[in-house]
């Protein structure tokens, strides 16, 4: 059993739901929860993915009525978090937030619990107009520190700061940051069965530029 938790479904978040539902919709061994507190508002019509309509409902709950996937109206906490982990299944945890706070959050309690439980966390952010995806397997010890990767802004006290209050976004990072964070989400799924070994994620970061896709580090499949 897979077990997706995708945290965060504004941005990147709206616009990943979009691509991986259809996706692991008729998948039996696959299980798909989105969970976010935060309400639609009309400031996310532009680049969100949602309509005037939905104006004033939990974003989580108008994507997963949308797109049938289970959902829960909160924000994340640690306890929330081991709540929605399943210790008998493998957990892909999916952060779209805006929150470097969260980030830490997630990605010390998966280092904390990592004996009880099987994790990949992907975390998919962005800045005016380049976008990031980075991952890192507890299982094998491989990938991109959370923590590390994000020790600049932490350090430098921006830790409570979202990604939008650093800068406007483009619609354009959030769409890439959402295709590359399905792409290997559905890579995973299709090939975790067909050999013994555990299988890894094909890449563990890369950068969107608006010219440019670089490949920073690959791993084997």
């Amino acid at each position: 059993m897979i077990n997706i938790i995708q945290v965060g479904t504004g941005g990147t978040g709206g616009h990943l739901v979009h691509f991986l539902a259809p996706c692991v919709f008729y998948n039996e061994e696959v299980k798909y929860l989105l969970v976010d507190g935060d309400i639609v508002e009309e400031k996310n019509i532009a680049r969100q993915n949602f309509t005037y309509n939905d104006i004033g409902y939990y974003k989580s709950e108008v994507l997963g009525k949308r797109y049938n996937t289970q959902y829960l109206t909160e924000f994340l906490t640690e306890e929330l978090l081991e709540k929605c982990l399943d210790a008998t299944a493998d957990n892909v945890i999916l952060g779209c937030v805006d929150k470097v706070e969260t980030r830490l959050m997630i990605d010390a309690f998966l280092k904390q619990n990592k004996q009880k439980y099987n994790a990949v966390y992907i975390d998919g952010g962005n800045t005016d107009r380049n976008a990031q995806v980075v991952i890192y397997d507890y299982v094998v010890n491989e990938g991109v520190d959370i923590t590390e990767y994000f020790k600049e802004v932490r350090d430098e006290d921006l830790k409570t700061a979202s990604c939008s209050e650093l800068g406007a976004q483009t619609i354009q990072a959030n769409m890439m940051s959402a295709t590359y964070i399905c792409t290997n989400v559905c890579h995973y799924i299709r090939n975790r069965h067909v050999c013994t070994k555990r299988k890894t994620f094909k890449n563990y970061k890369f950068i969107i530029t608006p010219r440019i896709v670089s490949i920073l580090k690959g791993v084997e499949e």
